[in-house]
């Protein structure tokens, strides 16, 4: 990793580049039952995955200052990742009828290649009108992503004496690309030293085009699976505009604002000859009210409204083959979730106490349909309709000496997810859960530092999905700082004691379901940095630009 700035008379450049390297595994464990006409069936399904990646980024940017008022600057950030992941997969089916069992497996090897890239290109203008905070800035953005994935799957069937019945060739190759077009511009406006307006504009528009090849390998030929072909292009159009109002007065401070947003969306399988268009407007409504209790002792009142979009794989329809009797499909029909955050917050020096309640409107969440007469089971993204949560938490920073400081947080809270229609039936689930986070820093001699943290979590639900384990784990550190705290060596351990691993169940409708997943958790993490040049040139601009949210909804 390298991260360089020079300043030259009006002119400022910077830039920073890094490499990964990434290898990693994970293992699924799931059981299953499955009844049909009598018929009850128990699958355990094993799937074993080692992943291995090798990536590459850069920045480089720079700011003219044209005036001590108004600055351009330019900005391209690029960055490729290849990843290769080798899957093996085994089935275990006992099928029991009329008192008589009947056992067979399905063995599956697959491997996969996926290189991917993203580009994005920033133009922002800045300028300050005054002294006293009246400001205008600009951001014109272009964001392009690939990924190019193959993946092919040799899937053999055993009868209950080990004696192959069946050999199945699949290969699958996916092709995406999307294009994101975006600018903002925002103003801040002081109408004195206690009040001001901030208003701005944004405007994006998205276009995703997806190929997917399915293929199977028969009569020596490869031949395409017109059921699972596809192509999918999907275009959104999102116009805001929003104005907030400040103002601050004695012991009290309040802001309240608003942001309408126009959405225009569409969905087409072009092979399938499907099409699903929206269009709507939203209000999301903020207000902030602080009020200075005493010089220790602060409050602070809000309510927001956010909406949380679909991610653009979440939208593509496409069946994903994991094995034989698992999919994975997304879901052109899936809306965004839109949700009101009430929160009151008490501070008491550092130390603070909140209180929350929020209230979700068709929340995105991950369900598994099951077949019972396939056995197949399908995992698809849909919209649960209603998900409560009230929380409490507590933040508490303690300094026990000069050279030991803690940091405690701890949180409890109710889920509660309701719909009354999933998947042909009324499903309604709640728990109370509690996440506990710890963090002790010690300053030691010799320009020595450590640091421990422990986190943990207990069981929980979420959405269908039933956490049944607690979760909990160490993560120790050192450094090390010389040549007069330039040169700094870091040593970071992540679940030394490999206890980060995750267990639960689905049960639902006709879905009986167990699993357990273990992960890459524990890392060793060794890092080297070392500052050269003249440290106190003052740093580049941080801005975010007018692709950052729909960036994360790329998957970037």
């Amino acid at each position: 990793n390298l991260n360089l700035n020079h300043r030259e008379g009006k002119w400022n450049i910077f830039g920073n580049g890094a490499m990964a390297r990434k290898s990693n595994f994970n293992n699924t464990y799931l059981n299953r039952t499955t009844l049909s006409n009598g018929l009850a069936s128990s699958l355990t399904q094993n799937f074993d995955r080692k992943n291995k990646g090798i990536g590459f980024q850069g920045k480089l940017g720079t700011d003219y200052y044209a005036s001590d008022k108004t600055v351009f600057g330019v900005m391209l950030d690029a960055n490729t990742v290849k990843t290769k992941l080798d899957n093996f997969s085994n089935t275990n089916i006992n099928a029991i009828q009329n008192g008589t069992s009947t056992l067979s497996a399905i063995l599956q090897d697959a491997y996969s290649t996926s290189p991917a890239s993203n580009l994005t290109a920033n133009f922002n203008i800045k300028h300050d009108f005054d002294k006293n905070g009246k400001s205008l800035t600009f951001d014109m953005d272009y964001s392009g992503f690939s990924n190019e994935k193959e993946e092919n799957f040799l899937a053999n069937y055993l009868n209950a004496g080990g004696n192959s019945t069946n050999q199945t060739s699949l290969r699958n190759t996916t092709d995406a690309k999307i294009n994101v077009y975006a600018a903002k511009t925002d103003l801040t406006l002081p109408l004195s030293k206690s009040m001001k307006i901030e208003t701005g504009l944004k405007s994006s528009y998205v276009v995703t085009k997806n190929d997917f090849l399915s293929e199977q390998f028969l009569s020596g030929v490869w031949q395409n699976d017109l059921g699972k072909s596809n192509n999918f292009v999907y275009k959104e159009n999102i116009n805001a505009a929003y104005a907030n109002f400040s103002k601050e007065w004695k012991m009290w401070q309040i802001q309240i604002g608003l942001r309408v947003e126009h959405t225009h969306s569409n969905g087409n399988s072009v092979t399938d000859n499907k099409e699903v268009d929206r269009n709507y407007l939203s209000l999301f409504p903020t207000t902030f009210l602080n009020q200075k209790i005493s010089e220790n002792h602060n409050i602070r009142y809000s309510y927001s409204r956010r909406v949380d979009r679909p991610n653009y794989q979440q939208l593509n329809p496409f069946v994903f083959y994991m094995d034989p009797l698992a999919l994975d499909q997304g879901n052109p029909y899936l809306k965004p979730q839109f949700t009101n955050n009430f929160e009151i917050n008490y501070s008491y020096k550092q130390a603070s106490l909140t209180l929350g309640y929020s209230d979700t409107r068709d929340m995105i969440t991950q369900i598994s349909q099951q077949n019972d007469e396939t056995r197949v089971i399908n995992v698809i993204r849909q919209n649960l309709g209603r998900f409560q949560n009230f929380s409490a938490g507590v933040y508490v920073p303690i300094k026990i000496a000069k050279w030991w400081s803690v940091q405690n947080n701890a949180s409890i809270y109710y889920s509660k997810f309701e719909d009354g229609n999933l998947e042909g039936g009324a499903y309604s689930a709640g728990q109370a859960a509690v996440n506990l986070f710890s963090s002790h820093s010690f300053t030691l001699p010799q320009n020595f530092s450590v640091e421990i943290n422990f986190w943990l979590n207990t069981p929980r639900v979420s959405g269908v999905e039933r956490t049944t384990i607690t979760q909990y784990a160490f993560n120790p550190g050192i450094q090390k700082s010389m040549l007069n705290k330039k040169l700094k060596l870091r040593l970071n351990m992540d679940d030394i004691f490999l206890t980060n691993y995750w267990a639960g169940s689905l049960i639902y409708q006709n879905v009986n379901m167990t699993v357990t997943n273990r992960y890459t958790s524990r890392r060793a993490n060794f890092s080297i940095s070392y500052g050269f040049g003249n440290q106190n040139v003052k740093s580049a601009r941080s801005r975010n630009t007018a692709t950052e949210d729909i960036k994360n909804r790329a998957g970037s």
